[in-house]
């Protein structure tokens, strides 16, 4: 446990638990954010858009690259925040300090993932209206 550092401090057990916590949370997202990742990689190749839309496969392209990005984002969030994870864990349970430089970089990093999912659900509503009008109609 840390007890040099006052209740209230990045460094107090409290707060690096509450952090944990955060990280945790992220990380449930980025699992989540998975499937769904999944889900429009396989909604953008179906065969399911009506024929003839003009320039519908290079929209799609674009938009199966812009899916791409995303998923390669998640991986690079997943792996930082696993990192950090185990920076907490090993401050919690054996009272090591984390770097000084941590709690720029929690913080960028709080910054940087809530860019992240607020681009990934602008993403995915933007793939959502365009293609909504594009669907065959069973007749």
């Amino acid at each position: 446990m840390i007890t040099s550092e006052k209740d209230n401090s990045f460094y107090s057990e409290k707060s690096l638990k509450k952090y944990q916590l955060e990280l945790l949370h992220w990380k449930d997202l980025l699992i989540y954010n998975l499937d769904e990742i999944s889900f429009l990689k396989l909604f953008l190749n179906a065969e399911i858009f009506k024929p003839n839309i003009p320039n519908l496969f290079e929209n799609l392209k674009e938009y199966l690259d812009s899916v791409e990005d995303i998923k390669s984002q998640n991986s690079r969030f997943y792996n930082l925040i696993e990192k950090n994870l185990k920076i907490l864990k090993d401050a919690i349970e054996n009272g090591k300090v984390p770097e000084e430089n941590f709690i720029t970089a929690f913080e960028k990093l709080r910054k940087d993932i809530g860019k992240y999912f607020e681009e990934f659900y602008d993403l995915k509503l933007e793939i959502f209206h365009y293609t909504g009008s594009l669907l065959k109609q069973n007749d």
